[in-house]
């Protein structure tokens, strides 16, 4: 196996050298030209610091692609000289809310309170990745695990435990594939795959599993590509796993809902021989002083389409037995280099599922029959069946809509609200201001807050959405909700909404063009049209689909675009003439 961790050491280190390229490129370039393209916001003015926090407030529009959790550098002039590190925590109408850095301060803040530029970091995650494969190489007894899951993965089934997970799955109420998974997973002595589309149950089955390892002794760890995937796994795990001894390992600000969050475990009430407790964590949180004095049982990996085979392996050496979750049309891993041998960029999850599937699920319990169509037979075969409960779901509004009743029927599951802008690029008003309108009404009606979001690719549409919808309600004299989400696709990640509206945006044909592996991702509209349960409201230009561009990506891109927009019901927006 010293060929495989040689080709992934080459592969962190040639990822990190061609992300300093293109992040250091892209710092060359003329401030204008980093707003262009979305790297960098400008005329930030402190609001305040305190609580070693910082809120910084911009004028205008912010374009830019940065998102929650991103590392960044707030500079003078150019991010290469004089910098802050920092961490953006939040996003508001106008103002963004910031964490220092590691060892950084905000001092300087509140000497020059104006006149602040906003560039991406730098991160280096090197240092955690090439020890970990460092100490994959020294062929520890229980390394061997992790080389068989690599080298030919067979799971190795105890017929004993099985029977007992299958006591523990059918009390559950768990469905025939569920059950499957559950007795299969608990019962490999190595390691498992559970394979499904979106809403077929992957993390409840998790929390199943990890709550039934548990009460048995074991010291269980939870983990995935961030904390979000963390913290949506630990939320299911409390509710559901049937035992009590769960806690999260991370910073304060990345705590999850209803789960005790400490900064170490030395800080928990668990020691690290102690038995049968549950822990969540990210794969580099395993590798510091905050968690590397336990060794866990069983690693159960969320959202393993998104993980990529070194993060994967920092984690395993934390255990002995590995399940892994996930989705093969979810997210991928964010790869920005070229590499060789390929296998060496792809996640985790794909790895493994080309050498065995394990057991997949395929039964939705999210999607109507009138949105789970056209995902299951562009991405699954047919195979994506919603149960029947889900698939009778359609939109049931307290009060009935006053405008755009055609667009709100409960008897359209899917709509394409028509409206044919031209050229518009990462931002369309046309579109935002139809979605303010949409936002407005939904609530008005009596739409849970909670049950509503609004999705995009590009960040400056979810912001831009956002703002038109709070100042349309703040003129009917209310207040935009919080919890109405307005984000890109990644942040709706293994979680679901009675309605979600999807602004498709681009209406230049040679700008979708120019950003394919985004624009035309399969996995990303995959992501964006399955998080709706009973409503999905795509607003889209047919402008987009009027392309020259010879690429076999684009080509198969638009089509596959240009199918689901004829699957939905068709309402045509008139544009209002200037």
């Amino acid at each position: 196996m010293e060929a495989f961790i040689s080709a992934l050491r080459n592969f962190v280190q040639n990822e990190h050298e061609a992300r300093i390229n293109k992040i250091r490129s892209m710092w060359r370039r003329p401030l204008e030209e980093r707003l262009a393209a979305g790297e960098a916001v400008t005329d930030l003015s402190v609001v305040s610091v305190r609580h070693g926090l910082a809120v910084l407030r911009y004028d205008g529009h912010n374009l830019s692609n940065f998102r929650e959790d991103d590392r960044l550098r707030l500079n003078h002039g150019h991010p290469a000289d004089s910098y802050i590190s920092c961490i953006l925590l939040k996003e508001g109408i106008n103002e963004l809310t910031f964490l220092p850095g590691y060892r950084e301060t905000f001092a300087e803040l509140r000497h020059e309170p104006d006149g602040w530029i906003l560039d991406r970091d730098i991160v280096d995650n090197r240092d955690v990745l090439i020890p970990a494969l460092d100490e994959l190489k020294k062929g520890l007894q229980h390394h061997k695990t992790i080389f068989e899951v690599f080298d030919a993965p067979r799971p190795m089934l105890d017929g004993d435990r099985q029977e007992r997970a299958h006591r523990v799955a059918i009390s559950a109420g768990l469905d025939p594939r569920q059950v499957e998974a559950l007795e299969r997973a608990f019962a490999a002595q190595n390691f498992y795959l559970v394979q499904g589309g979106p809403g077929t149950g992957k993390t409840h089955v998790l929390a199943h599993l990890a709550g039934a390892l548990a009460r048995e002794g074991r010291r269980v760890l939870v983990t995935g590509p961030d904390y979000h995937a963390v913290n949506h796994a630990l939320e299911m795990v409390a509710r559901h796993g049937g035992h009590r001894q769960v806690c999260k390992i991370g910073p304060e600000w990345e705590a999850p809902v209803g789960v005790p969050n400490y900064e170490s475990l030395a800080a928990s009430p668990y020691h690290p021989t102690d038995r049968g407790f549950i822990v969540g964590a990210t794969p580099y949180t395993t590798r510091d002083e905050r968690l590397n004095v336990t060794v866990f049982d069983s690693v159960l990996f969320d959202e393993a389409s998104s993980l990529s085979i070194p993060d994967a392996i920092t984690a395993m050496l934390a255990g002995r037995h590995y399940v892994f979750f996930g989705d093969p049309l979810g997210i991928p891993p964010e790869i920005v280099g070229e590499h060789e041998p390929a296998w060496t960029a792809e996640s985790v999850l794909h790895s493994l599922s080309r050498r065995m599937s394990g057991t997949i699920l395929d039964t939705t319990y999210r999607l109507a029959d009138k949105i789970a169509a056209f995902p299951s037979k562009e991405f699954y075969h047919d195979r994506l069946i919603p149960a029947p409960d889900a698939a009778i779901l359609r939109l049931d509004l307290p009060t009935e809509p006053p405008r755009y009743a055609d667009i709100l029927d409960p008897a359209h599951g899917l709509v394409f609200a028509d409206i044919r802008h031209k050229n518009r690029k990462k931002a369309s008003p046309e579109e935002a201001k139809l979605i303010a309108k949409l936002v407005a009404v939904l609530l008005a009606c009596g739409l849970p807050p909670e049950e509503l979001a609004v999705l995009s690719y590009y960040r400056a549409q979810s912001r831009l959405a956002r703002k038109y919808s709070a100042q349309l309600i703040e003129h009917m004299g209310g207040k935009l909700p919080p919890e109405v989400l307005f984000d890109t696709p990644e942040g709706m990640r293994g979680k679901g909404r009675d309605v979600v509206i999807f602004s498709v945006t681009t209406s230049n044909p040679g700008y979708a063009a120019a950003h394919a592996d985004r624009f035309y991702s399969p996995n990303l509209l995959n992501i964006a049209i399955t998080r709706a349960r009973s409503k999905l409201i795509i607003i889209a230009s047919p402008h987009v689909l009027r392309t020259n561009d010879p690429d076999p990506y684009v080509q198969e891109g638009t089509a596959r675009l240009h199918a689901l927009l004829r699957s939905g019901h068709h309402v045509l927006i008139p544009l209002k003439r200037k």
